[in-house]
């Protein structure tokens, strides 16, 4: 076939052509681990049948071997339109519709095409009546075109055209160098398609199929684009499979202001679509979000922080911009890249809430053990627990055996909480006190046992104060939202909780240790004053008796010992008194017990019959009383105290009342009304103040008495107090608890 073939200067460029689609065979093989560099092999090395197949038709003097090279440029004809077309799709990142079944439909026309080709002599699909002019070079051939030709032009064209209309939209998406590539891939591409239709249309002077010329020069713009602009070095396609892949959501905007490119993670957060954004303003896309448009105005030097709204929360994003320049140095667009940096911010964040929390507990430690006293430690943990979580209320209760007494709140809680007695059977605080544990519920909505304190609360959080396994008391806290009540923020309260309990346990052993250091002072006195003088009285009686007795007459005699007798009677009631008041100190726990206070105020009408009778004491007492809790023999004091002052500082004669009230509390309430001159303020202030005597003329009483009220009501979980003013009479009360199952018939 080569034998005969003649030199022609219309095969030059097709030989040059030859040689530099060669080149971009090797050089793609060189690449084949790069995308594309295996199709765009195979399409310059189908190309290069066409060529030099052509070159060889050319200078071929009969028809027989044109006949036979045009069989063989068919391997590229067929071929080459479709491998173009399948590097265009791998540069466009369209290799998804690469599949096996995919690949094997677009091989049916060209296989069909090459088998023809080479069986045309049989049946003439594709050449008819062919005619060779061998004047002279380049002998060219002359045929009719039968009908599978033209199904091949429309594959062809179909192959070219579909290549071009992905090229164009790379085009619009790309900027830069990028953009560059894509207008090698057109030029490439156009020159086949315009060479196909001069061909076809007859405009060339010289029959000549443009074709071959047209895939050389496609061959030559491919390995310019190769050399200078790294085409199967930096592709699109691999920006497309990284980029788009990429967690970091990626903006690309021109210097128009035009969003050109955005992956698939920067739609995800921005919720916008390729088809509907690019191309547009992006001052428009992106205008609910200021700070990516002003990045794209004017780029930052660093990093810049921002938050955007994505899956229903609010998260942090680093903003990073950088602007895109060509060889020119000339600003060609910008490209903003948004991570996720709300992990974190949020760790950061948490550390610096956690190290805020150890340095108020350090602090909360310090202030709770400068002062030992149980309402400053509770007022300061209470403080501390507002500043650790943020709630919307926070109460601090104190154990009692009748429940729970708020001594202070802060937030939403209503005014008159503070001095409540909450039952212990109450609410979520009942569970906590029952098992000793703290809880976080951060829905009392579905808390069955949820006792509603403050309108709108969502999450509690309560805590004991335990001392070793003895309740001392709760921190409660209330927020309307949930969120804010986080397991840190549950555990540090706890911390608190457990600093707060040792710090009031510490308080109360300060307060009665101070109660009993001013109690030995008391009881001093009195041993050194008040029992001194019945003694000195006894002794200066005795030491007269005993020095002279025949001298003194009888009725001297019997006034002297009578004066014994009474000394002797005060100096044991100051001792019975100091012994009980140390008895009812001493003892941790009374049990209560229903009380008959009719049959108790009687005993005691009983033991002062003596001194009602000395005074013509007028005492009117109602007949039935309501049940209180509370231990005989201590209240039996209580009324004797109280009925005794009412007896010897009343009015003249005494007219004396006694009655009782039931509180809305579960308490109820015992008193003793006077008829005497009343109690100013100042001595109302401190008459329940051990060994306080204020009427030093009128009686010669030790001040015991009121102490040990005090101290018995105290113990029973009451409360003594005073009603007075001058010139008015007085009203001495006490409380006790009401009977656990509530008021039941009055007792007689």
């Amino acid at each position: 076939m080569l034998a005969d073939w003649q030199f022609t200067p219309y095969a030059i460029p097709l030989f040059i052509g030859s040689v530099i689609l060669l080149g971009v065979v090797i050089i793609s093989v060189q690449k084949r681990t790069a995308r594309g560099a295996r199709y765009l092999a195979l399409t310059s090395g189908t190309t290069l049948f066409y060529t030099l197949g052509y070159a060889f038709e050319l200078g071929s003097p009969t028809l027989s071997a044109v006949q036979f090279w045009l069989k063989v440029e068919y391997i590229g004809v067929t071929l080459a339109p479709l491998f173009i077309f399948l590097v265009i799709t791998v540069y466009a990142g369209q290799q998804r519709l690469h599949t096996p079944l995919n690949v094997a439909l677009l091989l049916v026309i060209p296989a069909i095409t090459l088998i023809f080709a080479w069986t045309n002599g049989r049946h003439e699909l594709i050449w008819q009546d062919m005619a060779l002019n061998d004047t002279e070079p380049p002998f060219l051939v002359e045929f009719t075109r039968g009908p599978w030709y033209w199904v091949h032009i429309v594959f062809i064209w179909g192959c070219l055209g579909a290549g071009v209309w992905l090229l164009i939209g790379q085009w619009r998406k790309v900027v830069g160098l990028y953009r560059k590539q894509v207008n090698i891939f057109l030029a490439g591409m156009l020159l086949p398609l315009v060479s196909l239709i001069a061909y076809l249309a007859g405009i060339f002077p010289i029959p000549i199929d443009l074709s071959p010329y047209a895939l050389a020069g496609t061959g030559t713009v491919l390995a310019w684009g190769i050399f200078y602009y790294r085409l199967l070095d930096i592709m699109p396609v691999a920006r497309e499979m990284i980029v788009s892949s990429m967690s970091d959501a990626i903006l690309v905007v021109d210097e128009h202001m035009r969003l050109v490119d955005l992956n698939n993670a920067a739609q995800k957060l921005l919720r916008l679509s390729p088809q509907a954004s690019i191309g547009r303003s992006a001052t428009e896309v992106l205008a609910p979000w200021p700070d990516i448009v002003d990045a794209c105005n004017i780029p930052a030097d660093g990093p810049v922080e921002i938050a955007i709204e994505a899956a229903g929360e609010t998260r942090t994003y680093d903003m990073r911009t950088s602007a895109l320049r060509c060889r020119r140095e000339k600003p060609e667009g910008c490209l903003i890249v948004l991570r996720d940096i709300t992990d974190r911010v949020r760790a950061e964040q948490a550390l610096k809430e956690s190290n805020h929390r150890l340095a108020t507990l350090r602090r909360v430690d310090a202030e709770i053990s400068r002062k030992l006293d149980v309402t400053y430690v509770a007022t300061m943990a209470l403080d501390a627990a507002m500043r650790l979580t943020v709630p919307d209320a926070a109460f601090i209760g104190l154990a009692e055996d009748a429940g729970m007494r708020i001594i202070h709140k802060l937030g939403a809680f209503p005014d008159d909480l503070t001095g409540q007695l909450i039952p212990p059977q109450t609410g979520i605080l009942a569970r906590v006190i029952e098992t000793g544990e703290a809880e976080l519920v951060t829905s009392v909505a579905q808390d069955p046992d949820y006792f509603e304190l403050s309108p709108g609360v969502q999450a509690q959080i309560t805590v004991p104060l335990l001392s070793g396994s003895r309740l001392i008391g709760v921190i409660n806290l209330e927020s309307r939202h949930p969120q804010r009540f986080t397991p840190d923020i549950f555990e540090t309260v706890k911390l608190l909780a457990a600093r707060v309990a040792t710090a009031i346990d510490n308080a109360y052993i300060y307060e009665e240790r101070q109660k009993l250091v001013n109690e030995l002072d008391a009881f001093a006195h009195t041993v050194a004053h008040d029992l001194k003088n019945p003694l000195h009285v006894i002794t200066g009686y005795v030491e007269m008796l005993l020095e002279a007795p025949e001298s003194w007459p009888l009725d001297q005699m019997i006034e002297a010992f009578d004066a014994i007798r009474r000394s002797t009677e005060k100096a044991r009631a100051i001792i019975d008194a100091l012994l009980l008041l140390a008895s009812v100190r001493s003892v941790d726990r009374a049990d209560p017990v229903p009380l008959d206070m009719g049959a108790i105020v009687g005993e005691v009408c009983d033991r002062l019959a003596k001194m009602i009778e000395e005074h013509q004491a007028e005492i009117t007492r109602p007949d039935q009383w309501p049940v209180a809790m509370g231990y005989a023999p201590w209240i039996e004091e209580i009324w004797v105290n109280y009925l005794s002052n009412a007896i010897k500082y009343g009015g003249y004669p005494p007219h004396i009342e006694l009655g009782s009230d039931r509180l809305t509390n579960g308490q109820v309430r015992f008193w003793v009304k006077d008829n005497g001159p009343g109690l100013s303020p100042e001595s109302q202030a401190i008459l329940f103040h051990p060994f306080t005597r204020l009427d030093k003329t009128r009686a010669d009483g030790h001040g015991l008495g009121l102490s040990i009220v005090h101290r018995i009501a105290e113990r029973l979980n009451g409360e003594v107090g005073v009603e007075s003013a001058i010139g008015q009479g007085s009203l001495f009360f006490f409380t006790l608890p009401g009977p656990p199952g509530g008021f039941g018939p009055a007792a007689g």
